[in-house]
This record gives structure tokens, C-alpha cells and sequence, in this order.
């Protein structure tokens, strides 16, 4: 029988198999989900203009705080530039989490997004 927990995080796109205490790696939530959650419960706390420049930071958490914020928020004003960084950032965790985040935003312009996110594939 198999006692592995899974757990769904609130994005709807991040879920982390998490093992038995004891059998291999921690479960403690990860830098990125702490993140994350924070946002999501501070969204009202921020301004338009600071989430866009949380995005445009090199800081690996305050992007996700970002991503958490907006996406709770909806705030289709961030579209352009989750984009931008789906596309272009180096980094496979931030691109992921803003293609989580165009999703949660949802609409017409996320749904455009996506398609042509998933039509530039390799």
C-alpha cells in the first residue's frame, strides 16, 4: 500500500508528492510556495505598479510573491509581461509559475496567451 501524501497547491497547477516521515526528503513546503501563499494573502496590501515591479525583480521570491498576488488578484494588467517572462526567463521554476499564474487569471487575452505559449514549444 502506498502511504505517499499529495499535496495540491492553491495556483491549481502545483502539486508536490510529499513521502512518510521518515522515508527520504522533508515535507516542508518549499522557499517558492512560502512565497507563493504570501502573496496570495497580502494581495490586497500591494499596488498595481509594485507587483509589475516585483516581477521585474531578480529576487527569486519576491517574483513568486508576485505570481501569488496576481493571480489572486486577476489583474489581467500583468498579462504582458507573465508572458514575457513564460517565454524568455532562464529560470524553468519562474517560467512555470508565470504560466500558473496566466492560467489563474484566466480570460480571453490568458487563454490567447496560452496558446501561443503552447504553440512556441519545442
Amino acid at each position: 500500500m502506498n502511504h505517499d501524501e499529495y499535496i495540491k497547491f492553491s495556483d491549481g497547477c502545483t502539486s508536490v508528492k510529499f513521502p512518510r516521515f521518515g522515508e527520504g526528503d522533508s515535507p516542508h513546503i518549499t522557499q517558492a510556495g512560502y512565497a507563493l501563499r504570501k502573496g496570495e494573502k497580502n494581495a490586497s496590501k500591494y499596488s498595481e505598479k509594485q507587483l509589475i515591479d516585483m516581477l521585474r525583480s531578480h529576487d527569486y521570491e519576491e517574483i513568486h510573491e508576485a505570481f501569488g498576488a496576481i493571480g489572486k488578484r486577476k489583474l489581467k494588467k500583468a498579462l504582458p509581461y507573465l508572458k514575457n517572462i513564460a517565454l524568455y526567463d532562464e529560470d524553468q521554476a519562474i517560467q512555470k509559475g508565470a504560466i500558473c499564474t496566466i492560467r489563474r487569471i484566466g480570460g480571453r487575452s490568458a487563454l490567447d496567451i496560452l496558446r501561443f505559449l503552447k504553440s512556441t514549444e519545442l
